[in-house]
């Protein structure tokens, strides 16, 4: 039989079999990371290297991202006061998202793309309350406002995506059917997709970061090729 073949026979007995793979799975719901009946969750997102989760949310009904460590969540005997490495307050957080290098977080809000950078690491830090950072006693990471993103966008954006491996770029998409793409580190506006004529919903990179998918509430899927180049066709 072909490599292929058997590669193609592999991967129908994992589907076939998926209830082998669902039996291992663990719900865990950490009772201490919760916001409150009337408060809600907008968007949560685990760095690459799987050592932070950040989640936007209202805590105390105040608008916030709070970044904890992976490991306090998926341990449930973790210590109590080294969960969360830091807390950002900021308005109507909608998404947010690592970046591949894991030291920027994009935090996308009504009509803008705002990028954190850590800036400290160090366990016996005490953040200052300044604004744009973390200002609430001894956490662990600082992370400061780096760049507010050209705004692109005239209404709510809905998801964020960096482009996979070297953070080049990163595109977002938004209620007024729309994607932009910005250039990173120079946080420039690249160009605006305007290909669909319904709200686009989420946002998703190939592996080679050239292929971008967005999807939208008029039905379609459009893929954009996007060379290295500032071009779209």
């Amino acid at each position: 039989m072909p490599d292929a073949t058997k590669n193609l026979t592999k991967m129908a007995f994992v589907f076939l079999n998926s209830d082998v793979f669902i039996s291992k799975l663990k719900l865990i719901k950490p009772e201490w990371i919760e916001d409150g009946p009337k408060e809600s969750l907008s968007s949560l997102h685990i760095n690459p290297e799987g050592i932070r989760v950040a989640i936007a949310s209202k805590y105390n009904a105040v608008d916030c991202i709070r970044i904890f460590r992976l490991a306090s969540i998926l341990d449930e005997n973790y210590q109590k006061q080294s969960r969360l490495l830091c807390r950002i307050d900021t308005q109507c957080a909608l998404c947010v998202r690592f970046s591949y290098t894991s030291d920027v977080l994009a935090v996308a809000s009504r009509q803008s793309v705002l990028l954190y950078h850590v800036t400290a690491t160090n366990s016996n830090v005490t953040n200052q309350p300044v604004q744009s950072s973390s200002s609430f006693g001894d956490v662990p990471e600082t992370w400061r406002l780096r760049s507010s993103l050209p705004s692109g966008h005239v209404a709510d954006i809905l998801d964020a995506a960096w482009s996979p491996s070297n953070d080049h770029y990163l595109a977002s998409c938004s209620i007024d059917n729309h994607t932009c793409i910005y250039a990173w580190p120079s946080a420039t506006l690249v160009t605006t997709l305007r290909g669909h004529t319904g709200l686009v919903r989420e946002l998703t990179w190939d592996p080679t970061g050239l292929l971008l998918t967005s999807q939208s509430s008029d039905g379609t899927v459009n893929v954009t090729y996007y060379e290295m180049h500032n071009r779209c066709l």
